[in-house]
């Protein structure tokens, strides 16, 4: 059962941060998206922009994740590159779940898979994060 103790704890703070953190950086991924209304449709940046898009909300997920959400105090390197192979994970995991439900499914099922996804991914992401990327080391 949760108490109002639990709602007092760090551990929901940190839990709060961390959906402002991920709706932040879902927000700012989708408004770039719609930012390539403005580029012309001929345009190599056209093709590149989810690409950019992605690439910049990852950054700015990361640095948010760092500061605001578990207030790290790791290296960059050795963190960024752990917040990397999440990253990685989750978009083989997709597209290896997309590749091998082509053709085996309806339409309709691999939407409802990667809806499933898109709501468990986050789940696996907090606990990886948290044990794996910005684990905080005793001194």
């Amino acid at each position: 059962m949760i108490t109002a103790q639990f709602f007092a704890s760090e551990k929901a703070r940190l839990i709060a941060r961390y959906i402002v953190t991920g709706v932040a950086t879902y927000v700012l991924y989708f408004g770039l998206l719609l930012a390539v209304k403005v580029i012309p449709s001929t345009s190599v940046l056209f093709f590149l922009w989810p690409a950019i898009a992605f690439v910049i909300a990852n950054i700015f997920n990361y640095v948010a994740h760092y500061f605001f959400t578990y207030k790290a105090t790791t290296d960059h390197a050795r963190t960024g590159a752990k917040f990397i192979s999440v990253l990685a994970l989750g978009a083989v995991g997709l597209g290896a779940m997309v590749y091998l439900l082509q053709g085996r499914v309806t339409v309709n099922q691999l939407i409802a898979a990667e809806m499933l996804y898109g709501m468990l991914w986050p789940l696996v992401s907090a606990v990886l994060l948290t044990i794996f990327v910005f684990k905080q080391h005793e001194k």
